[in-house]
This record gives C-alpha cells, sequence and structure tokens, in this order.
C-alpha cells in the first residue's frame, strides 16, 4: 500500500502556486527560479508547502462561520478563486 497523497486539481493548483512564490519570491526574476531549480530542494519545498495549506485549510474548516464544509478541495477551490479576483 502506498502512503503517497493524492491531490485533487485544486490542491495542486494551490500548491503550485504557493511554491511558485517560495521559488520566485515578489521583485525575483528569472535567475531566482534557475537557482531554486538548480538548489536540489524542491521536494523539501513541497512538502513544506503542503504542510503551509494544510494548516491553512484547518483554519477555516475549524472557523466557526465556514461555508465551504470540511472538503479541502472545495476550500482550495474557494481560494484559488479569490486569489484570481485579486490579480
Amino acid at each position: 500500500m502506498s502512503d503517497k497523497r493524492i491531490l485533487g486539481p485544486n490542491m495542486k493548483k494551490f500548491l503550485a502556486r504557493v511554491m511558485a512564490r517560495k521559488a520566485i519570491p515578489p521583485g525575483g526574476g528569472f535567475a531566482d527560479g534557475i537557482d531554486f531549480i538548480k538548489s536540489g530542494k524542491m521536494g523539501q519545498v513541497a512538502r513544506e508547502s503542503l504542510d503551509w495549506i494544510d494548516e491553512q485549510i484547518r483554519d477555516i474548516q475549524a472557523a466557526p462561520d465556514n461555508t465551504y464544509g470540511d472538503d479541502e478541495e472545495t476550500i482550495a477551490g474557494a481560494i484559488l478563486s479569490m486569489l484570481n479576483e485579486r490579480e
């Protein structure tokens, strides 16, 4: 049995956004992205990013005014929608 976690499309997109922000911080550029790839830390950053995302989703699930329910995929989709509106 595999202990590999299966992420839905919204969780994958959310993870990619968080990792991209860590790879190329605000004000950064192409060189930052190359340095990130060359650093060999992509797996570590992915785990840290997913841990951070899980924490954010747990906070939303626990909120008394949560209208999204307990489904992480639904919550991730709502967060992505809000991020897209801000852009």
